[in-house]
């Protein structure tokens, strides 16, 4: 029965990121922590995904070029937050 589920969900995100590449979207893609959610405490039962992504198009590309996503460390809580910057921050890098 689980993997019915699985299937599933396989399918929903087949057909978005088919939305996605049908608009001409991609993933910024991002550094820092691999995961953006998890659940459970027990490592080896543990679930981890990295589920929150921004998403970009040529012409945001242009107006943005240098932009970048990270992935931030969790603070009590299952979701790690991410964050955009777009310029104003990557003067200190």
């Amino acid at each position: 029965m689980e993997n019915v589920g699985y299937t599933q969900k396989s399918s929903l995100i087949g057909k978005f990121k088919d939305a996605l590449f049908g608009c001409n979207l991609r993933d910024l893609g991002y550094f820092g922590l691999m995961y953006t959610w998890e659940r459970g405490k027990d490592e080896r039962r543990c679930h981890k995904e990295r589920l929150d992504h921004f998403v970009e198009n040529d012409a945001w590309r242009s107006g943005y070029p240098y932009a970048i996503v990270e992935n931030i460390a969790k603070y009590k809580s299952n979701r790690a937050p991410i964050f955009l910057c777009t310029e104003s921050c990557l003067q200190g890098l």
